[in-house]
């Protein structure tokens, strides 16, 4: 099979097609993608539903309609969203519905519980919320689970949000009782069944179906101290009560591990946290509450300066709520990431001289993609300065990509027959989109096609080593990530991982042990550099794992990604036993884990039982 770049050149036109993820995915995989979700959608309605998001968005963050404009505008609503989720649990909104922008339209529903002197809040944004658990409702920790959004469930009706379903204390309350057997447990399975958390007759994968889940272990981490002694001297001595807040993602968008959509959701997931946890604290700003969100959640590829997508809105929002509310100031908390091993990062500087191999996984059925950074400018230069040369297996000519006159452009090498075999985009990413021109860093996005067709008449490309040159007219180091592709434990299979290679990497000394720092003089596959790039800005708190020693927590993990690591906390046993025990699924079941996933809400968890200042008269 020839390949070939094109000569002429594609552009990223239209609303919500400037993300390349986003274009790349309506152009090969929106329809595939749309063929397996279930129902039809009226996309009248949903975009009626969208456009109310975005003015409720926009008019309560009080940030400038630009910070959010990236994620918004950027998503593929139209064709997203039947993907991703399921007809049921999208919000249609019809003609006759109250305009978004009208002030008498009915706000969102209060929580029903109130703050007292001592208390804490703990938020997370995860997946599999089990809110019946008994760890959630044992009157002895004085835990209050307050509120649950489950994106991905039916759309209640009467409900605010653009898809999904919430529920108050009250309700679960009232769902756990009428789910409660003669015996005293609780049917959990009808009970989840009937708000739609499981329907095995779906086409999601059903995470709430399997015996462990991620996002309960993180809420165990979250909430439980992992210390019998210290638990029972905090049930004895906590002022006052943990009122737990929990966001579950729907099942498609955690499964592609890509993240390609998260943002999106994430967004969503913050936006809705934020109102409610002010409705909560501005009740009374005499009290001082701590207030702690974990998203144990990543992307290995991205600008890792908190100018990427989620990054910004992150930052913004944060800096103003710290600024607005000293009595009750918010701590994000994210994983560094287990990624330290895996050669998703290279660094090109002045003087490399080994080839740089992208490595793609054969039987991949979904596409790869990897990010490539130029250094940080002080203006946007006229056109792009990032060059790219690419050599597939079996080819002896490197094949250089046209560099094209503007942004927003794109370039496909093409086979024979005029198929995309993978594609290249050129990006600019301002600082600060309230000043495109300004500050910022280049960006070029490939997305290579699968080496698995999914069927006859597919596009794939052949797996193996495709040595990659990239260079920069504007100066180096350049700074090349690759996208996770795999599958997370417990859902379907879908993606191979692929890496990178040079010829200096090494993995292993020689007595078999693994080498978890880079050389003095690496080549340009990196350890250092590899953490977590989904919201990295210097608000962000990040948590590094530790390894148990002998005495407790000890050296860092070997998986651990080197980054600014703020805090370090367990997140693996011992070498014989290298798990973590933490709560199953269904109540009194456990499971085993490990991860950086695991050691950020310990952080969080500390962090919320640390009193704050108290500002009211009495203590000044």
């Amino acid at each position: 099979m020839d390949l070939t770049w094109r000569k002429e050149l594609g552009r990223l036109t239209g609303e919500g097609l400037g993300y390349p993820y986003s274009h790349w995915w309506r152009d090969h995989e929106a329809q595939a993608q749309a063929a397996r979700s279930q129902g039809k959608v009226d996309a009248e309605k949903q975009q009626r539903a969208f456009n109310r998001l975005v003015t409720d968005v926009g008019k309560f963050s009080n940030i400038d309609d630009s910070r959010i404009q990236d994620i918004l505008e950027s998503f593929p609503f139209d064709t997203a969203m039947p993907a991703l989720l399921d007809a049921v649990a999208i919000k249609a909104v019809g003609p006759e519905d109250p305009d978004p922008t009208d002030e008498t339209a009915p706000a969102f529903t209060e929580l029903d519980t109130t703050l007292r002197r001592g208390d804490s809040i703990v938020a997370a944004i995860d997946d599999g919320a089990f809110f019946a658990h008994q760890m959630l409702h044992d009157p002895r920790d004085g835990i209050s689970l307050d509120w649950v959004w489950l994106q991905g469930a039916p759309h209640a009706a009467g409900n605010e949000l653009v898809c999904g379903r919430e529920l108050q204390r009250g309700e679960i309350k009232e769902l756990i009782s009428q789910h409660r057997k003669p015996s005293g447990l609780v049917d959990e399975e009808a009970l989840y069944r009937e708000v739609g958390l499981i329907d095995m007759t779906g086409g999601s994968p059903q995470s709430a179906a399997r015996r462990q889940s991620h996002g309960m272990g993180v809420m165990d981490m979250l909430i439980a101290d992992r210390d019998p002694a210290t638990a029972r001297r905090q049930r004895r001595h906590r002022a006052g009560r943990v009122h737990v807040l929990w966001v579950s993602l729907p099942p498609r968008v955690t499964h592609d591990t890509s993240g390609t959509f998260i943002p999106f959701f994430v967004l969503l997931a913050l936006h809705e946290l934020f109102k409610r946890i002010a409705e909560l604290v501005d009740r009374d700003s005499s009290l001082a509450v701590p207030v702690v969100i974990n998203m144990s959640y990543g992307l290995t590829a991205g600008p890792k300066d908190g100018t990427g997508l989620l990054g910004r809105y992150v930052e913004e929002q944060l800096a103003l709520w710290d600024a607005a509310r000293a009595h009750a100031q918010i701590s994000f908390f994210v994983p560094v990431g287990n990624t330290r091993l895996t050669q998703s990062r290279a660094r090109v500087e002045a003087g490399t001289t080994s080839p740089l191999y992208w490595h793609l996984a054969p039987d991949d059925p979904t596409p790869s993609f990897a990010e490539v950074w130029g250094p940080r400018r002080d203006a946007r230069p006229d056109r792009p300065s990032l060059g790219l040369g690419v050599l597939p297996p079996g080819v002896a000519e490197m094949l250089r990509a046209p560099v094209p006159e503007i942004f927003d452009s794109f370039a496909d090498l093409s086979d024979d027959s005029s198929n995309v075999a993978m594609r290249c985009y050129w990006r600019w990413v301002p600082a600060s989109l309230k000043a495109p021109d300004g500050p910022g860093r280049e960006c070029m996005v490939l997305a290579a096609q699968p080496t698995r067709p999914g069927g006859p008449n597919d596009v794939f490309i052949r797996p193996g080593r495709w040595q990659i040159e990239v260079a920069s007219d504007a100066g180096l180091p350049l700074d090349f990530y690759v996208q996770r592709d795999d599958s997370l434990p417990g859902y379907p299979r879908r993606g191979r991982q692929s890496w990178l290679e040079d010829n200096q990497y090494v993995r292993r000394d020689p007595a078999g042990r693994l080498l978890i720092q880079d050389p003095t003089q690496p080549g340009p596959v990196r350890r250092e550099g590899t953490f977590n790039a989904i919201a990295a800005g210097p608000l962000v708190r990040f948590v590094e794992g530790l390894r148990l020693g002998p005495s407790g927590p000890g050296a860092v993990a070997a998986f651990s990604a080197l980054g600014p690591g703020h805090f370090a906390e367990l997140a693996e046993g011992t070498p014989a036993w290298p798990w973590l025990t933490v709560a199953g699924a269904r109540s009194g079941s456990r499971a085993q884990v490990r991860g950086t996933s695991f050691a950020a809400p310990q952080a969080a968890r500390k962090m919320a039982l640390t009193p704050v200042a108290d500002t009211s008269s009495s203590n000044v």
